[in-house]
């Protein structure tokens, strides 16, 4: 865990996304889903904040995407950005996006 937390706070050191980027929330009941976008990168972050198991559906806005799995305190099957993902307990998982940026007028 403690590897984890060191990964995480290295990560967000080196994000423009986390650390400038813009908020917006995708969270529905039993787990937490937000995308932070910069001018350079577009990261989604997602976390079951419970004890049991979830199923998190990948935002309609965001489907069909291209993204990796760039962080996660588990190991995980697949690293791609799915329709339905099984969350394990506490677990989060964070992608990068790979769809270019627009330019923001």
């Amino acid at each position: 865990m403690f590897s984890f937390y060191r990964r995480m706070i290295a990560f967000r050191k080196a994000s423009s996304a986390v650390t400038q980027g813009s908020f917006r929330d995708f969270s529905t009941g039993n787990f937490v889903c937000f995308l932070r976008e910069s001018q350079t990168e577009r990261l989604l972050f997602i976390a079951n904040p419970t004890h049991k198991h979830v199923n998190v559906k990948t935002p309609k806005e965001l489907l069909g995407e291209a993204a990796l799995c760039e962080l996660c305190n588990y190991d995980v099957v697949s690293k791609t950005l799915n329709q339905t993902m099984g969350l394990r307990p506490y677990e989060v998982r964070v992608f990068r996006l790979k769809a270019p940026v627009l330019a923001l007028n």
